[in-house]
């Protein structure tokens, strides 16, 4: 080692120490790679400010390498030989490194090269220049490279490489990090490559530069991005030079923004890039291409934009987090394709000089792009609003607030639909928001609603007054009740829209499609085999239309762009399934819950233990909790649901005889052990909890702790579905039905129904009164109940409460957003709600109209 140092010193050591006369020159030993150990250096002490130093890494083993971490190192020069094919490796990642002479990086050879890693800390040479790449003589390269990802380079001078006429090569690789210096000398063979770096330069030297950028010397990203030159804006009397690139949103590892896999070129976008998001293949549950899902962190980009290349649809969520944007377009180019923004949380803040949202943008003379802003929550500000003449254009204010500081322009096709969200113009702009409306173009609860505008504190504000109109719709119904290849079977994404528009002109605002036919997977679902030859054929044509588009995606798409809400009725509480055929028996059913299939204790029991009420399970059991909490995420992570109703109706008569007692059943062991623990009671032997005992009160104090107790376990459940939803999405809403009292009713039995607490806790947005669990109008009605000890019915006006008592105690709860909704409408055109209601939800006029067109669709094939 010190034969062929001694070699080289006398060819370089005027060289390195011209500067320092008294400076010593040592050589990197390598016995480890710590800086800081004397054993390293063939003077067997740590460098100081004369020391300086080289290093070869060619006969060094598996120490090839000097790191600095942390601590203070200094040298005088520091020299990185490429002897004999040889690779010199230097990192820094913390800590500062000060030379008082200068760094070069890649000395001699024709075969070596040699790198130093910059990632953290401070690189400082202040007195002379970094030299990267300096060949020795003719024949020679010297190959160099700086990599700076992190972490600040400085120095004077940085020469890029030192002696071209050998052709040295070098190459700085400036992502991330700043390269700060006094000037920049660049020459053949020299490259800076700049991503997420910065490189800072004394002066106006932003021709000089230019220069540069137009000779490919300085390249960004690989020389597929663009070079940003700036002088005295970003650092005053300095020229900023940094870069950016347009990246490619491909989906290929999730649909993450967080995953750097998904980009092309691959890699987190910088502040500077652009981010295009196209999709072009078939969306559907699977595919993570087609879907863009923001959840946390502080992004800052230059632009995103979605296109819609060849009718397709791009979908984009943003749950939380903050995106700074010089731009956002939602469904640029395309006839018929769509790109569609989910903003449920999180905060959006547009800025810049010509800064804008594009809410459908014309790129295509052949058709307009179609974008949807869909706002549940969160905060968009931006200083101009464009929806283009030739492009379709909604944004659906559901919540949240939406802020344009400059200006706004929108055309006859546009819409915004305001419900629970609020418009903010800065500035007197009531004339023309009240032209908007006049026009048809700004609305309030779609065509429901009134728009209301104020001037206040400078700024024109957009809310709205309304209610609420849903359409109560069983998929598993219709697409074989109306007959196949119409548009009431919705059995095709155009039948489903066709009918959205159709009961949008009805007057609905939104609606609750069921789903729960849909077939779950084998894990969650049993499907039963011998089940009727007609309800097979449903089942069967239900699956078959699954498997040939995603239908809940689809109705919930054609529900968004239309401005209606959507809600899925699925999977309901209280209806777990039965066997095909049990005794007592009265329908064949075609599922069992795979859990109640595995374990039929699940199911609530009578006193004597001989009898179980099937499709009710009992809550008590933490399995019967999980798994029904299961199917609700399965649906929620495969299908996207963002609106939930937690039906507590049943089927259970529908397949067997009805409850020949409200209280005959909730008699499971937990439920005893639990009675004995709080109360000293055995429901099973104390005569007070005999359903059948000519004296039995349903009202008796001890009773009625029976009836608190399987009250706290549905609790229990919203509770755990709530946490369960949160986990996915916290913007996902729940909604529940009862029938308007303090307990369930017919056919689960007098079970408390603690609704105040489910409002005041936040488990639910939204509770539907007046709605008949047990079925009214269909063959689960049961004409015994004022005779079966139910202290809650709606179709016999039992234990009802006026609305008032809802009202009041959701307006003095923790969440008085909640929404309270009568679940009963059934005008063929809805009035506005009775006072203390906010919306009606309809079964009969919606299914009527599908019966109309059904029919008329029917007779034309």
């Amino acid at each position: 080692m010190f034969k062929k140092s001694f070699l080289l010193i006398s060819v370089v050591l005027m060289l390195s120490l011209a500067g320092n006369a008294s400076a010593v020159n040592v050589w990197w030993l390598g016995s480890n790679s710590n800086w800081f150990d004397a054993d390293n250096y063939s003077n067997t002490a740590v460098p100081a400010t004369d020391t300086g130093v080289n290093w070869s890494v060619s006969g060094l083993g598996s120490y090839s390498t000097i790191n600095i971490s942390s601590g203070d190192a200094v040298c005088y020069s520091l020299w990185s030989y490429n002897e004999h094919n040889s690779h010199s490796k230097m990192y820094v990642s913390g800590g500062t490194l000060t030379g008082y002479g200068d760094l070069t990086v890649g000395v001699g050879s024709s075969t070596g090269d040699s790198t130093f890693y910059v990632s953290g800390g401070t690189v400082d040479f202040p007195s002379y220049y970094i030299r990267v790449g300096r060949a020795l003589g003719a024949g020679q390269t010297g190959t160099g490279s700086l990599n700076i990802t992190g972490g600040t380079v400085k120095t004077p001078s940085i020469v890029i490489p030192y002696i071209p006429t050998y052709s040295a090569n070098s190459r700085v690789e400036l992502y991330g990090g700043t390269l700060d210096v006094n000037a920049i000398t660049m020459a053949t063979g020299g490259v800076i490559d700049i991503e997420k770096g910065t490189l800072i330069v004394d002066g106006n030297v932003v021709s000089t530069v230019q220069g540069y950028v137009d000779n490919d010397k300085i390249i960004a990203y690989n020389d597929t991005g663009t070079v940003v030159i700036d002088y005295d804006n970003t650092n005053p009397g300095r020229t900023t030079v940094t870069a950016w690139v347009a990246r490619t949103w491909y989906g290929n590892d999730s649909s993450s923004w967080s995953d750097a896999n998904n980009f092309s070129p691959a890699g987190s976008p910088a502040s500077c890039d652009t981010v295009n998001f196209s999709y072009s293949g078939t969306p559907d549950a699977g595919s993570n291409k087609h879907m863009l899902a923001i959840e946390d962190g502080n992004i800052t980009i230059a632009a995103l934009s979605s296109y819609n290349p060849y009718g397709h649809h791009c979908y984009m969520t943003m749950t939380g987090g903050i995106l700074n944007t010089g731009s956002l377009t939602l469904g640029s180019y395309s006839d018929g394709g769509g790109s569609t923004f989910n903003l449920t949380g999180g905060t959006i803040t547009i800025s810049g000089a010509n800064s804008y949202l594009n809410v459908g943008r014309d790129l295509d003379p052949n058709g307009g792009g179609a974008g949807v802003l869909n706002m549940t929550g969160g905060t968009i500000t931006t200083p101009w609003l464009r929806m283009y003449d030739s492009a379709v254009g909604i944004i659906n204010l559901m919540g949240g607030t939406f802020t344009v500081t400059s200006t706004m322009n929108q055309c006859s096709e546009d819409m915004i639909n305001i419900t629970e969200g609020k418009l903010v113009w800065t500035g007197d702009h009531r004339s023309d928001v009240n032209s908007y409306i006049a026009s048809g173009i700004i609305k309030g609860y779609g065509e429901n609603g009134t728009v209301d505008v104020n001037y206040t504190g400078g700024n024109t504000e957009v809310t709205a007054t309304g209610f609420y109109y849903n359409a109560v719709i069983s998929w598993g119904d219709v697409i074989i009740t109306w007959g196949a290849d119409t548009d009431a079977a919705f059995d095709s994404p155009e039948g489903i829209e066709n009918m959205i528009k159709r009961w949008k002109g009805r007057g609905y605002t939104g609606i609750c499609l069921r789903s729960d036919c849909l077939k779950l997977d084998d894990t969650l679902t049993h499907w039963n085999e011998g089940i009727l030859p007609t309800t097979a054929l449903i089942m069967h044509v239900q699956e078959d239309l699954a498997s040939q588009f995603n239908i809940l995606q689809t109705a919930s798409e054609a529900a968004q762009s239309n401005g209606f809400e959507f809600w899925a009725w699925v999977p309901t509480v209280y209806s777990r399934g039965a066997p095909a055929y049990f005794e007592g028996s009265t329908f064949p059913w075609s599922y069992e819950d795979k859990a109640i299939y595995d374990d039929p204790d699940l199911l609530t029991i009578s006193r004597d233990g001989d009898k179980c009420l099937y499709m009710v399970s009992e809550f008590a059991y933490d399995d019967a909790i999980s798994t029904k909490v299961d199917e609700f995420e399965y649906y929620a992570k495969n299908y996207g649901i963002k609106n939930f109703i937690a039906s507590m109706r049943s089927e259970a008569a529908q397949c067997q005889a009805p409850p020949l007692k409200a209280d005959e059943f909730g008699f499971n062991q937990p439920v005893v052990d639990d009675m004995l623990t709080l109360h000293d009671v055995n429901i099973l032997t104390d005569f007070r909890f005999d359903a059948f005992d000519p004296n039995f009160d349903p009202c008796d104090s001890m009773v009625e702790n029976w009836h608190n107790l399987r009250g706290t376990y549905l609790t229990e459940f919203f509770t755990d579905l709530r946490d369960g939803m949160d986990n996915i999405d916290p913007a996902i809403r729940l909604s529940t039905e009862i029938q308007g009292g303090h307990y369930l009713g017919s056919p689960m039995g007098n079970i408390k129904a603690d609704w105040a607490k489910w409002v005041d806790d936040g488990l639910i947005q939204e509770l539907i009164i007046y709605f008949a669990l047990c079925g009214t109008g269909e063959v689960t009605e049961d004409p015994n109940v004022p005779y079966k000890d139910y202290l809650t019915s709606r179709e016999y006006k039992i234990g009802i409460l006026e609305k008032s008592v809802f009202r009041d105690a959701i307006d003095e709860s923790n969440h008085p957003d909640t929404r309270l909704t009568n679940g009963w409408g059934q005008s063929p055109f809805p009035p506005a709600p009775y006072n203390d209601e906010d919306g009606w939800r309809s079964t009969s006029s919606a299914m009527y109209d599908a019966y109309c067109l059904g029919w008329y669709q029917r007779w034309e094939q």
